[in-house]
């Protein structure tokens, strides 16, 4: 299992009245570098994906969704493919997408957040249009590398995103999917961290694991690719902090292992993979349908492999495919979760193969004009 070299962002405000932000980094010991990566002597064949690979990712930085048009759930999945550097269109200006969603601004008539006045307590707004998975905000703030202490602000009270962690922790419950909570947390507490849930039960980051580990992949939320996702993250983590690497972790090692090399044996002669999820092969005509299973297989596939499995000709087919076929789709308007999930694929490639950084994404894309 890699460790690769990440950064934590803060996000700073400017334009006073106007959700806009820029970008910071915490000046901190960076994380173990990826061995060989990133390329340095590029073969013909590698320069011509970089080039392409890039052409896709900035055609689409510069064409973020609108919040007068777009709900706070799609916001989120367009934030997923670019973390802190995504933007939002808020009129005639632009926004940032992280700060927006975190400042509650609305998106199409709706809010991420709500207060619970009595207990001055954050809660998550759930269902169509808002947060679909328990954790699915904080998912996406570990992801990013957001910082715990950024400002949250809902209804004139701030909060931060350590109270969103809180918010989380209780919202774990035996037998139920935890998947994104997972993920969250694992960022944002340590190995030792023990608490009670809304439920009365004891958790800690090994017993979501657990949890996580006895459930299926198949028919779990996106074909499982999120199930898998999760275990990979807090797997990274836990390699990161040179955390102790109980039987627990050592399963997950193992399974996560298993899988990429179960799921490249149903991958597709034109590097897609299958239609059928994790559960058999399956190629179908409808493009949208493709782009949806292989975006989400193939984020988690190029997170999660080593080094070598990342250099071969399969994963380096499936990315050619996905960045073509998506500059090809680039004006169908295309689901966000779809469009979301397989963007990030191409920017954690562009990160690991490719040196991009997360905050400099402007430059590599093109700087989007107010």
């Amino acid at each position: 299992m890699r460790r690769f070299s990440r950064r934590d962002f803060n996000i700073g405000t400017l334009m006073s009245g106007i959700a806009t932000a820029t970008v910071y980094s915490q000046q901190s010991p960076p994380e173990e570098q990826v061995a060989d990566l990133p390329l340095r002597d590029l073969s013909a064949a590698s320069e011509q994906r970089k080039n392409s690979l890039r052409k896709t990712l900035k055609f689409f930085y510069n064409n973020p969704p609108s919040v007068l048009q777009h709900t706070p759930w799609e916001i989120l999945h367009y934030a997923i493919a670019f973390g802190v550097d995504a933007q939002v269109k808020t009129g005639k200006q632009h926004a940032n997408a992280i700060g927006w969603l975190c400042w509650n601004y609305p998106a199409r008539g709706q809010r991420l957040f709500s207060r619970l006045v009595t207990e001055n307590r954050l809660v998550v707004n759930e269902g169509p249009g808002v947060e679909g998975h328990e954790g699915q905000l904080l998912a996406l703030l570990a992801m990013s590398k957001v910082r715990s202490d950024f400002t949250i602000k809902v209804n004139g009270a701030e909060f931060t995103v350590n109270d969103l962690v809180e918010h989380e922790k209780q919202t774990c419950d035996n037998g139920t999917e935890l998947t994104f909570q997972l993920l969250g947390l694992a960022h944002y507490l340590t190995a030792e961290t023990v608490w009670q849930s809304a439920t009365g039960n004891e958790f800690t980051i090994e017993l979501l694991l657990k949890s996580e580990l006895s459930q299926q992949v198949n028919g779990a939320a996106c074909g499982g690719s999120h199930r898998l996702m999760g275990i990979s993250y807090a797997l990274n983590r836990r390699i990161h902090r040179e955390e102790p690497m109980t039987p627990a972790w050592l399963r997950a090692q193992k399974y996560i292992d298993d899988y990429i090399q179960y799921v490249l044996q149903f991958q597709n002669p034109d590097g897609s993979f299958s239609s059928n999820w994790f559960q058999s092969r399956g190629v179908t005509d409808d493009v949208r349908r493709t782009l949806y299973t292989s975006g989400h297989v193939l984020e988690w596939l190029v997170f999660s492999a080593s080094n070598e499995q990342l250099m071969t000709d399969q994963v380096s087919l499936a990315v050619d495919f996905l960045s073509s076929t998506l500059h090809a789709k680039r004006l169908t308007g295309l689901e966000m979760g779809t469009l979301g999930h397989a963007l990030r694929a191409l920017t954690i490639y562009d990160e690991r193969v490719f040196g991009a950084k997360p905050g400099m994404r402007a430059e590599l894309y093109g700087k989007i004009t107010k």
